[in-house]
């Protein structure tokens, strides 16, 4: 018998794991603005500080959504690892 991937049947786990991180980074993304956003302009009245935090924690979902999601495309490796090898020829680390 074959084995199954987890998440083999759904579509996002049938995803490359670049276009899944696209997925759930879009969505965290309006996820922020529309109901953290929404909410607490809307219900709360909120402030322009209160949105403006709203908007600079929109802007680092993406990071957020990396940094959750960095165990699934590789496995064994840390966030650490992850930057010395994304930015090694850019930076020239050791």
């Amino acid at each position: 018998m074959a084995e199954t991937k987890k998440g083999a049947g759904t579509i996002i786990g049938r995803l490359d794991p670049v276009w899944r991180y696209v997925f759930w980074a879009y969505l965290a993304f309006w996820a922020i603005i529309l109901v953290l956003g929404g909410v607490a302009s809307v219900v709360f009245g909120a402030p322009p500080a209160v949105m403006t935090a709203v908007v600079i924690l929109g802007s680092w979902s993406p990071t957020i959504v990396l940094l959750v999601m960095l165990r699934s495309p590789k496995p064994g490796m840390t966030i650490v690892d992850f930057y010395r090898r994304a930015f090694r020829g850019r930076l020239d680390l050791p």
